[in-house]
């Protein structure tokens, strides 16, 4: 599955070759980008075009979005005054960024299936590719410095640490990406 960055739409694309991806019945559109859960719920971020919204799909069945007695289905919308960037799988963690804040999705179970909270303030992404995860830790850039999710959230400190917020051109701070170093145990960002 993927979404598409230029109209938001969901594809998926199935293990043949010569055929090419198609577009998710019935998926919402507009959506910012999506990320599959260990549960194996398709969800999307941004959903119809809604920045606060977070819509998943039946369990195994990407084309029932729309909540009834007989499936999982379901949406949340973020209580925050961002708007979502993106969302990394942290161990059995989801961590979903917004401009300005960090909010935590776990797994409850039926009837609710998913619930949110927000678990950081100040310490949204600079852009959609600059968090970085490594096992259950992950590293982002905000604009108020780099931040760490081992857990908890906390400013992340480091001697080595370079002071970027100041640095950073805040015209082109989407385009940051960071990276692992699995070798060295390092995080890099660009």
């Amino acid at each position: 599955v993927a979404c598409s960055s230029s109209d938001g739409i969901v594809y998926e694309w199935q293990l043949s070759f010569g055929s090419d991806a198609a577009q998710v019945s019935n998926a919402p559109e507009n959506n910012v980008a999506i990320i599959v859960t260990n549960e194996r719920y398709l969800v999307c971020l941004g959903a119809g075009g809604n920045k606060r919204k977070v819509q998943w799909s039946d369990q195994e069945d990407n084309t029932v979005w729309t909540p009834s007695a007989s499936n999982t289905a379901g949406d949340l919308e973020l209580e925050t005054s961002g708007r979502i960037r993106t969302a990394r799988r942290v161990g059995n963690d989801i961590l979903i960024w917004t401009d300005v804040d960090c909010h935590l999705m776990r797994y409850l179970g039926p009837p609710f299936v998913y619930g949110i909270e927000r678990i950081g303030t100040d310490c949204g992404v600079v852009g959609p590719n600059s968090v970085v995860v490594s096992g259950k830790s992950a590293v982002w850039l905000s604009e108020s410095g780099f931040w760490i999710y081992d857990g908890s959230i906390k400013p992340l400190q480091c001697d080595a640490l370079l002071d970027v917020t100041d640095e950073i051109n805040r015209d082109q701070q989407a385009k940051v990406f960071g990276g692992h170093n699995s070798q060295f145990g390092e995080m890099w960002f660009f």
